[in-house]
């Protein structure tokens, strides 16, 4: 089974393989990819968070191969401005290490921000997030 043949054939894909085989594999690929932790912990906040205090650690994503997962006990409340735009904060977590260290080195961190604007736009604050990742992804 490969994943490229449902790019080219999506329908094809679902009646030549069943659901059980579909998890089979991506089992397979969980158990053969190495474990990487990121978390996004809050490193300043500008103008006023009603569910962040800095320091405090806003979300957690394990890797295992292909298969992320947000584990609500590793972070007990995680605000919609931070999930919003969660496919484009998948760069951290998936990219090569040295992509990664390339980044770092040029802009001297990593670091992402809530999708709320702050005053005088917002209510609310913006709230600026501190990336690190424990481990290096592998292909």
């Amino acid at each position: 089974m490969k994943p490229a043949d449902y790019i080219k054939e999506p329908q094809k894909f679902h009646e030549t393989y069943t659901k059980e085989e579909m998890m089979e594999y991506a089992l397979q690929k969980k158990a053969e990819g190495k474990t990487v932790k990121t978390t996004f912990t809050v490193s300043e906040i500008r103008g006023v968070c009603p569910l962040y205090k800095e320091g405090d650690v806003a979300l957690v994503i394990t890797t295992a191969g292909t298969n992320d997962e947000i584990r609500m006990e590793d972070c007990p409340c995680v605000c919609y401005g931070l999930l919003d735009n969660l496919h484009f904060r998948q760069g951290w977590v998936h990219m090569k290490r040295e992509q990664l260290d390339h980044l770092q080195a040029i802009t001297g961190e990593s670091k992402t921000y809530c999708t709320h604007a702050g005053p005088p736009y917002t209510p609310c604050g913006g709230v600026i997030f501190s990336i690190t990742r424990d481990d290096e992804w592998e292909d």
